[in-house]
């Protein structure tokens, strides 16, 4: 046992009776040199244990297992790492949890917004908001819109809960076993589309029109990523039954896409908004202008497939027609849908402005398949092009069109067949474009499968 030295002694040395590592007992500094044996008393009060916060709002998961919840919404970090789905009580209030204050600058994405589902910034959040300044916002179309669009997200919650949408769609992609991703995904993109529509329901005005223009172009890869219409045991490989084009938001969203441009633009010209160089900026027009010299004759393309319009499709029409060197005119003229959008009623009319934007595609895919060693790498503006004229191909089909198109039309599932198509010959090696690649890959083989079925 530890005892006090003699009075005499020299205190600045403590006298240890025993081995320290062989004792069970606590040793405690009486002054500045003189250690003494805490009592029975001291020794139990030590052994408690430390009060702690229990976890009272966390998932059912995390309850059933008798683990504590750090309470982390969509997923929490229990279930992330047990791959478990992360479930919460039906009651809204009691999903998330203050853990802590959010750094200086960044409490406004969630804690000043009313409302929000996420009242505090957690670091899924930060880690999507940078995925999309880093990494995203570089693969989407509109490039000179999303430095202001970060800016303006802090200010509009519809656009950044857009914002962290899409990139957690995107890691979702790249990391398909990382399920916190495609929660998080879902969670923010309803939160959005909530928020928007309440957005759209007011005037447009010159301080929130971008925003509003950012939050439509987000929203809308949703629609390019989004193959809930397709049957449950449908796949690139097998895929069966038909879907209901009906319910495909890429078209069926296309156009009330094109409504609220329309509606932006004349206040658009008033702040010098960046969406008017991409307005005014024609991505066929573009791509014409580097084939040109070619002189291939885009009229081979659209006689083929007007030729399908009203007549059963048939085998052939999904081989297009190979331009050989004798066929190709030095007076081939380019013909093109107007610059200027117009509207009609006409069926075939609206299926011939389909045909002159699908056309376009079909000669660049001619050039880059074919033996003349032409590249999109070498022409990183073509690509930029591409990915835009791609992107918004869908919302430039007229009604007539996309009527037909739902009700299983041959002509017009011919035009989606080929369309998707080259879309997938075209952008399938680039990574940039992973909104497109696995719809376009998937709507090829179910199209062919129709076609000839």
């Amino acid at each position: 046992m530890p005892t006090r030295p003699p009075s005499n002694a020299n205190r600045s040395t403590p006298v240890l009776s025993t081995p320290f590592g062989f004792s069970n007992l606590i040793f405690a500094a009486e002054d500045d040199s003189v250690l003494r044996e805490i009592t029975e008393q001291e020794l139990l009060l030590s052994r408690r244990k430390r009060p702690h916060q229990k976890s009272r709002n966390g998932c059912l998961c995390c309850k059933h297992r008798r683990v504590k919840c750090d309470e982390t919404f969509p997923s929490c970090s229990n279930c992330v790492k047990r791959g478990d789905k992360c479930k919460w009580p039906s009651h809204p209030q009691q999903r998330v949890r203050v853990r802590s204050k959010s750094p200086p600058g960044v409490a406004s994405i969630g804690r000043n917004l009313p409302g929000c589902a996420f009242p505090s910034v957690n670091l899924l959040h930060m880690k999507l908001f940078h995925h999309f300044g880093s990494t995203t916002c570089k693969t989407l179309v509109f490039k000179e819109v999303w430095e202001g669009g970060l800016r303006l997200s802090f200010e509009n919650e519809h656009l950044m809960h857009s914002i962290l949408f899409v990139a957690a769609r995107h890691l979702s992609l790249l990391s398909p076993n990382e399920t916190a991703y495609s929660t998080a995904a879902l969670s923010h993109l309803s939160q959005a589309s909530r928020l928007y529509r309440e957005a759209l329901s007011k005037p447009f005005t010159e301080s929130n029109v971008d925003a509003i223009l950012c939050t439509a172009v987000l929203l809308y890869y949703d629609a390019w990523t989004n193959m809930d219409f397709m049957p449950a045991d449908a796949d690139a490989d097998s895929p069966a039954p038909f879907p209901d084009l009906s319910k495909d938001h890429l078209f069926t969203f296309s156009g009330g896409m094109l409504q609220i441009f329309m509606k932006a633009v004349p206040l658009l010209t008033y702040n010098q908004s960046p969406f008017i160089k991409g307005i005014i900026h024609s991505p066929s027009r573009s791509i014409q202008e580097v084939l040109s010299t070619s002189h291939v004759n885009l009229t081979k393309y659209q006689t083929f497939l007007a030729e399908w319009y009203d007549r059963p499709v048939e085998r052939r029409a999904l081989e297009l027609p190979k331009l050989s060197l004798s066929e190709i005119s030095d007076d081939g003229a380019w013909v093109s849908p107007p610059q200027d959008y117009q509207n009609t009623d006409d069926p075939q009319q609206a299926h011939m402005w389909v045909i002159c934007r699908l056309s376009v595609l079909l000669v660049l895919l001619e050039h880059v398949c074919g033996d003349s060693g032409f590249s999109l790498i070498d022409h990183p503006d073509l690509l930029e092009n591409l990915s835009r004229l791609i992107f918004t191909f869908p919302i430039f089909c007229h009604a007539p069109y996309i009527r037909r198109l739902g009700e299983i039309n041959s002509g017009s599932l011919l035009l989606m067949y080929h369309f998707y198509r080259a879309a997938r010959m075209l952008l399938a090696p680039y990574k940039q474009c992973w909104w497109a690649t696995n719809r376009a890959t998937v709507l090829e083989k179910v199209l062919e499968k129709a076609l000839l079925g």
